[in-house]
């Protein structure tokens, strides 16, 4: 985004800028790609309706809030809006509606993509904790639902009963959910909030869920 000075009225500089959009590129959740966006509408919104054109100050920063809206060139089904805050020289994204989407591997199963993508936007928030707590979900949803546990409610024999169902060489070669279920639950309990144990989870449950493929296991 450039940003350039605007003046009020004829004369005297009020302090405001005005932000010059560009397109984006954005994961759109109804075409679940990454597609451009369209800039389609802008507004100075505590300008909004202000009949005699004031400027709000804080601190001697004029401070501005900006509604900007997207529009998905692939679907154009309804535009992403982002709510953008201006304090003096800094730029704060303040909010997003729809919130974000993120795109991630093909591999997780659908059933179980809502936790995993979650987990991701928890991460992404500084909410680490949060996020391995989504990862857990994410194992623990799945054992369930391989191993048709919904309504046990000790997580422990659901993971028993599912890694039990895995090929013996699968076991052996790659990542075990249930150890990474276990170390998940340690942190949250601890409330530790690891980032590298966030990474290493996403990692093995990806590899997981690719080494099914390649075994060619069912889902039940």
């Amino acid at each position: 985004m450039q940003a350039s000075r605007s003046q009020a009225g004829n004369s005297e500089y009020r302090g405001e800028v005005y932000l010059d959009l560009p397109d984006l590129k954005l994961f759109c959740i109804t075409c679940d790609e990454i597609e451009p966006f369209n800039a389609i509408s802008s507004e100075d919104f505590l300008a909004h309706g202000c009949e005699n054109l004031r400027t709000f100050n804080d601190k001697d920063k004029t401070v501005q809030v900006f509604i900007f809206s997207f529009l998905c060139q692939g679907c154009k089904s309804i535009p992403e809006t982002f709510m953008v805050r201006r304090n003096g020289d800094k730029l704060t994204l303040c909010g997003r509606a729809p919130m974000e989407s993120l795109n991630i591997s093909r591999v997780i199963p659908k059933n179980i993509q809502m936790y995993y993508r979650g987990a991701y936007l928890a991460y992404h928030s500084n909410q680490t904790l949060a996020g391995l707590f989504l990862l857990r979900t994410t194992i623990e949803q799945w054992a369930r639902f391989a191993t048709n546990m919904e309504q046990e409610t000790k997580a422990d024999k659901v993971l028993e009963k599912y890694m039990k169902k895995l090929p013996k060489n699968f076991k052996d070669e790659f990542p075990s959910m249930s150890s990474l279920y276990a170390n998940l639950s340690a942190d949250i309990h601890s409330a530790t909030g690891s980032d590298v144990l966030f990474d290493r989870a996403c990692e093995e449950i990806v590899e997981h869920f690719e080494a099914r493929r390649l075994f060619k296991l069912k889902d039940k």
